[in-house]
């Protein structure tokens, strides 16, 4: 089975979440800690492939050129059109159901702010989470984190007692109480 190391956002992430990287009803091993190091979690989807023999469907370096609907609102079919993109080849299949499913951090969106451009002419720095590696990057700084999702929360915490400060901004939150 081909390595995925480098192609996850939490490859290079020191710590993950235990709860965001866990599939339903397949659990870590109960000795693992709450912020399992990457190479634990790799393993985990690696260990999860195999007991399930998934290699077989899982197909990396492909792009779905083309899905397409067939049939009534009723019944039917999905037909999709994918290319391997290593091969520049084609194949079409046909599919009960579709789940996309591309990621939420796929295109980053850092919503324009004002004043961001005088912001960033005087040296100032705008992240997105995505982009986000290791505290010691924001060592000494003051931090404002804004949004109230797992990201930001995540964030936060990771953050904390690296930085000169940290502030967190959002607007309503879920996870709140």
């Amino acid at each position: 089975m081909a390595s995925c190391a480098g192609r996850a956002s939490w490859a290079d992430d020191p710590e993950t979440a235990l709860t965001s990287v866990t599939l339903p009803h397949l659990p870590f091993p109960p000795e693992t800690v709450l912020l399992p190091p990457h190479h634990e979690v790799l393993k985990y989807y690696e260990d999860i492939v195999i007991l399930g023999n998934l290699s077989q469907y899982i197909h990396l370096k492909h792009s779905v050129h083309e899905a397409k609907w067939i049939g009534t609102s009723h019944e039917g079919h999905w037909s999709l059109t994918i290319e391997d993109l290593d091969q520049g080849t084609r194949t079409t299949s046909e599919f009960d159901h579709l789940i996309v499913a591309s990621g939420v951090n796929h295109w980053p969106h850092v919503t324009p702010l004002e004043g961001q451009d005088q912001f960033l002419a005087a040296g100032g720095e705008i992240v997105h989470s995505v982009y986000y590696r290791y505290p010691s990057d924001f060592y000494g700084k003051s931090v404002v984190v804004a949004g109230g999702g797992p990201s930001g929360w995540d964030l936060v915490r990771k953050l904390a007692g690296h930085c000169k400060t940290v502030s967190h901004v959002f607007t309503r939150n879920e996870y709140l109480p």
